[in-house]
């Protein structure tokens, strides 16, 4: 990860690279370690890139199944055994710069897209 990283989650909520870390990665780590969370499915689909010289943007679609963990507005992942996350799908965009020879993510937006049209 760039030192400057950025993430804008689900909600709209903008976290630095340290708060994400902080707010995200450490817990799911931390019970994943311990066997308390798992993902259940992690699928990427219509990925997209698109390469501006050293950055590339990559776009496409995450759906996500997990069990062990609920996501809490305001408490972020908290333990929840037995509870099941998902299915869900997201949208992503993820920026990525080389840097010294290396590929570091930069920035990523994560979104709900929207519903189907309604056919009438």
């Amino acid at each position: 990860m760039a030192a400057e990283y950025v993430q804008t989650d689900i909600g709209g909520r903008v976290q630095s690279r340290s708060e994400w870390l902080a707010s995200y990665f450490k817990p799911l780590a931390e019970m994943i370690r311990a066997g308390e969370f798992r993902w259940t499915v992690w699928e990427e689909t219509e990925v997209q890139a698109r390469s501006f010289g050293d950055t590339v943007v990559v776009v496409g679609n995450l759906k996500l199944e997990a069990v062990g963990a609920s996501f809490v507005p305001g408490r972020d992942w908290v333990k929840s055994p037995g509870s099941r996350l998902g299915p869900a799908t997201l949208s992503f965009t993820r920026v990525w710069i080389k840097r010294d020879g290396k590929w570091l993510l930069a920035a990523i937006h994560n979104a709900v897209p929207p519903p189907p049209p309604v056919v009438k």
